[in-house]
């Protein structure tokens, strides 16, 4: 849960502050000093963080988001997520005491509320018969146009196509993905675009998982 939610954190702060192209532009030798407008991101503090699908690693990154960015929350899922709302409560209560402003909190009876409102949308769905190609052209011209879009979740939710020529359109926008639709035949549009950040499926496996197997089973604790 908390592996793959931090990738998406990941991915997000990768698209937000467009570290891929700052790194690329960095190596090639054309950084000749400071500038005020250079590769200039999107500011994530205090703005609107969309989930859909608010499960175990859907809830696990909103409260990453929202605790280290003070960023507002709007969810939709098919349940309402009493236990998210809660915690939350009690980071509204803590930024009280600490004089700060509070985030709002809200569930959304629709998937076009979260990507109509928020600044940064994440994916955290099963990939079903209604789920494939969730994410298409209506979907994606609901958004802001410089909204960053997360996907951690199942590659076949986006229409791959789709997204590229709508990445490609519209530059502000952009998409951060581990996961792909064809995987792991990545679209050959997405791979051309400096507003598009892409990593393998595996880049969420953590090594402590790995090397820490044998001693959780020897605790006998399980998954």
């Amino acid at each position: 849960t908390e592996t793959t939610a931090e990738m998406a954190v990941a991915l997000t702060m990768a698209c937000s502050r467009r570290i891929v192209e700052a790194d690329g532009f960095t190596r090639t030798g054309n950084f000749k000093g400071w500038l005020p407008d250079l590769l200039q991101g999107k500011r994530l503090w205090r703005s609107t963080v969309g989930i859909i699908g608010a499960g175990r690693i859907g809830s696990a990154y909103a409260l990453m988001m929202v605790k280290a960015f003070q960023m507002n929350l709007i969810y939709s899922d098919n349940n309402r997520n009493y236990e998210l709302e809660k915690q939350l409560d009690a980071y509204n209560e803590y930024l009280e005491k600490a004089g700060s402003l509070p985030v709002s909190v809200r569930y959304a009876n629709s998937n076009d509320a979260v990507l109509k409102e928020a600044d940064v949308v994440s994916l955290h769905i099963p990939l079903t018969k209604e789920t494939h190609h969730m994410i298409s052209e209506k979907q994606l011209l609901t958004m802001k146009p410089d909204a960053v879009l997360i996907n951690t979740s199942r590659g076949p939710v986006i229409d791959e196509a789709v997204l590229a020529e709508h990445c490609k359109t519209y530059p502000d926008c952009a998409a951060g993905l581990d996961v792909f639709e064809y995987e792991p035949i990545i679209h050959d549009g997405l791979k051309e675009l400096p507003n598009v950040t892409i990593a393998p499926h595996i880049a969420s496996a953590t090594r402590w998982t790995r090397e820490n197997m044998s001693k959780l089973a020897a605790l006998n604790v399980k998954g």
